[in-house]
């Protein structure tokens, strides 16, 4: 067992070191970024965004085509056993 666990250490540090020298490498020979300023289009060539509409207010308890709003009201709605626990364990 103690073979075994010295085998898996050296395993996975090795693997690691594997992982981290390769991920260099590709990071090393990948493209370069690209400045500022290089490939985005200017601040003129973009086009303005259309303006938006004001927000109609809305009152309390009703809508502007007349309809009624309904509201959740939970006084009296729950039970005292929503909030105690259905079973309990002592432990170990």
């Amino acid at each position: 067992m103690k073979i075994f666990k010295k085998l898996l250490h050296v395993l996975i540090t090795v693997g690691s070191m594997i992982g981290f020298l390769l991920g260099w490498a590709v990071l090393a020979h990948a493209g370069k970024p690209v400045q500022s300023g290089q490939g985005q289009p200017s601040q003129q060539a973009l086009a303005p965004l259309p303006p938006l509409p004001p927000i109609q207010s809305i009152q309390v308890g009703s809508v502007s085509d007349g309809s009624q709003l309904q509201f959740f009201d939970p006084q009296g709605q729950v039970s005292s056993s929503f909030f105690s626990p259905g079973f309990t364990t002592r432990g170990s």
